[in-house]
């Protein structure tokens, strides 16, 4: 099956049943494109998994994941802005930014947030470098990101934390500037 992205300005019933069911859920930002990928994994490196005719309707995505994985690419509105002396900037950074969620039902705050989602909600995905960093972890040489997730529903929005990062500035980072 080739690759499809499930373009969307609106989340649809089967976009929120992908994420609530999925083994895996990503939040990256890269290129100047923001998606969540909802996935299926493998139950072990060396088994093979035989996906449903559901699951295969579910995560139509196959191209580049390999080891017989499927996805559900969700390309979403997103941003990434940084804090640097106590001040906001936004777009100023050319960057990257990743987050996964491994065994997301474990995962008391993103099943929360799932279980609110209704089809012709619209989502925002937002990466904030430095989000949590304060004296301490600079003085230690981390760096202290967050990302948020905004659901537009009915000229409202409503704003989660997902999830806090502190990391070396390294490739583990969260946030991660291009060239720097």
């Amino acid at each position: 099956m080739t690759s499809t992205l499930t373009e969307t300005t609106a989340l649809t019933a089967e976009d929120i049943k992908a994420l609530r069911l999925a083994d895996r859920v990503i939040f990256r930002h890269r290129n100047s494109v923001t998606t969540i990928e909802a996935g299926l994994e493998r139950p072990g490196y060396d088994q093979p998994r035989i996906y449903t005719a559901t699951e295969q309707r579910l995560y139509p995505t196959t191209d580049g994941l390999g080891n017989n994985e499927r996805a559900r690419v969700l390309t979403v509105s997103g941003s990434v802005t940084w804090y640097e002396n106590d001040s906001r900037h936004a777009g100023t950074v050319t960057s990257t930014a990743f987050e996964m969620f491994h065994a997301p039902r474990y995962s008391e705050i993103l099943t929360t947030v799932l279980s609110l989602l209704k089809p012709g909600d619209v989502l925002h995905v937002s990466f904030v470098g430095d989000a949590h960093s304060n004296g301490y972890s600079k003085k230690a040489g981390l760096h202290a990101d967050a990302l948020r997730l905004v659901v537009e529903r009915g000229g409202k929005r409503l704003t989660f934390h997902l999830a806090t990062s502190v990391c070396a500035p390294n490739t583990a980072r969260m946030v991660k500037p291009l060239g720097g």
